[in-house]
C-alpha cells in the first residue's frame, strides 16, 4: 500500500509542476503581447500626431496661396522685420506672414492680434521667382519631427502665382 501511496503524491508533485510551466508560459505570453500592444498604441498616437501636422500645415498653405493670388500689388519681403517676413498687399489691406518663435503667423491689417498659422516648425522660407512673364512665390517649411529618430523630415513646398507684378526681392 506504500507504493500506491508513494506514487499519488509523485503524480500530484509532476501535476503541481506542470501548472507552474504553464503559468511561465502564459505570463511571457501576456508580457509580449502587453509590449506590443504599448508600441502599437504609441505608433497611433504618433500617426495622429503627424496627420494634425499634416492637415494644419496643408490648411495653413492653402490660405497663403489664397492671399498670393489676391495680391492687388507687388507682394514684397518685410525689410522692417527681424524675422522672416513678406508683406502682401490686398484690397482689404496688408497681410504678413512671419516666421518667429518656431511658429508661422498671418497678421493681417484690420486685426489687432496676429494669427497664429502653424507651431513646432523647424524652419521657413519664402522665395520669389520669375517663371517666364509670372511672379512666382514659393513658401518651403519644415515641422519638427514628432520622434526623435525620423524615418522621414515633414517638408512641405507651397507654390503660388501672385496676381499682379513681378517678385521683388
Amino acid at each position: 500500500m506504500r507504493r500506491r501511496c508513494h506514487s499519488r503524491v509523485r503524480l500530484r508533485a509532476l501535476s503541481l509542476l506542470e501548472l507552474m510551466v504553464y503559468i511561465a508560459v502564459l505570463m511571457v505570453i501576456l508580457s509580449l503581447s502587453y509590449a506590443a500592444l504599448y508600441r502599437t498604441t504609441d505608433t497611433t498616437k504618433h500617426l495622429g500626431r503627424n496627420a494634425q501636422d499634416i492637415s494644419r500645415a496643408l490648411r495653413a498653405g492653402e490660405r497663403w496661396r489664397e492671399d498670393i493670388r489676391s495680391a492687388t500689388a507687388a507682394i514684397e519681403f518685410d525689410p522692417g522685420a527681424a524675422q522672416v517676413s513678406i508683406k502682401i498687399p490686398r484690397k482689404d489691406g496688408v497681410v504678413r506672414y512671419t516666421f518667429r518663435d518656431g511658429a508661422c503667423w498671418r497678421e493681417a491689417s484690420g486685426r489687432s492680434d496676429p494669427e497664429r498659422l502653424l507651431d513646432r516648425v523647424r524652419n521657413s522660407q519664402f522665395l520669389a521667382e520669375t517663371r517666364s512673364l509670372l511672379a512666382c512665390w514659393r513658401w518651403e517649411l519644415e515641422l519638427e519631427p514628432s520622434l526623435a529618430k525620423a524615418h522621414m523630415k515633414p517638408l512641405f513646398t507651397f507654390i503660388a502665382l501672385a496676381g499682379v507684378g513681378a517678385p521683388t526681392p
